[in-house]
């Protein structure tokens, strides 16, 4: 069945280790914060290979040293275009390009640190490949590359970012019903990012995500048709008498054509056909 439209819903958590460089001791920092929600849509035309997706991110910051909380927020990203798609027998390829948006992290001064957002603004491309696997299982690979088209840091000065993400999940079917399917993805990315500053401040960050998230997928159902029932021909036969008109007698070897097809009576005059 052909997937019309896909929904999928992730919570996890995000393993966070990064560094920046600037005029001051500068910073390094690693750590685990929990919150990590994520979106994703994808709407096909029909059975047909093209189609659109859309995703959102948040990402919780949350810089400490031991129990004291230094700073911290949110961080966001989200994208948005079109999308192929092509099925090479039982392995299912997808690749996308469009716009996204990211917020990344850097620090107003390493000595005293205050979470700022530089904003990305790329040409995004990506794609996955889903491979079947045993007992209804599937494995996907995933990766997706920003090309830079604006930044800027959290002042608004021209910045340059470049990064990477790239991933892997584990589908587990939990329900399949006629025109919808629901899945477990247990999933894990890993997400890289560098900001370099106008006066030479370079933060880096480097993310491995882990979560589980619900996927729903809506199909066009199975399309049934009318069943035309076949005739049944019943093979059978007819016997006849052929008779002398005047005494009613039976004409043995009398010649009786049916059909076009000649046949002769028998001893007793019966003919059967």
């Amino acid at each position: 069945m052909a997937e019309h439209a896909s929904s999928r819903l992730r919570y996890g958590l995000s393993l966070r280790d990064g560094r920046q460089a600037d005029v001051g001791p500068g910073l390094t920092y690693e750590g685990f914060t929990p919150n990590d929600v994520a979106a994703v849509g994808t709407a096909w035309l029909g059975t047909s290979w093209l189609g659109a997706w859309a995703g959102l991110q948040r990402e919780a910051f949350d810089l400490r040293e031991g129990a004291l909380r230094i700073t911290g927020g949110s961080l966001w990203r989200a994208s948005v275009g079109p999308r192929a798609r092509a099925f090479l027998g039982p392995v299912r390829a997808e690749l996308g390009a469009g716009y996204g948006f990211s917020q990344l992290p850097h620090f107003s001064d390493s000595a005293e640190p205050v979470l700022l957002r530089g904003v990305r603004h790329a040409a995004v491309v990506g794609g996955l490949v889903r491979f079947p696997l045993m007992q209804g299982l599937q494995l996907e690979a995933r990766g997706e590359l920003p090309v830079s088209l604006s930044v800027r840091d959290a002042t608004g000065a021209r910045a340059e970012a470049t990064g990477f993400s790239a991933g892997g999940a584990l589908l587990v079917p939990l329900r399949r019903a006629e025109r919808w399917t629901g899945t477990l993805v247990l999933d894990f990315e890993h997400v890289q990012d560098t900001v370099t500053l106008e006066d030479g401040t370079q933060s880096r960050q480097r993310l491995r995500r882990m979560g589980a998230a619900l996927e729903l997928a809506w199909h066009g159902g199975v399309r049934t048709t009318r069943q035309v029932p076949v005739p049944v021909v019943v093979p059978g036969s007819v016997r006849f008498h052929v008779l002398d008109g005047r005494t009613g007698a039976p004409l043995p070897g009398a010649r009786v054509m049916v059909e076009g097809e000649a046949h002769v009576a028998d001893a007793q005059g019966l003919v059967e056909v």
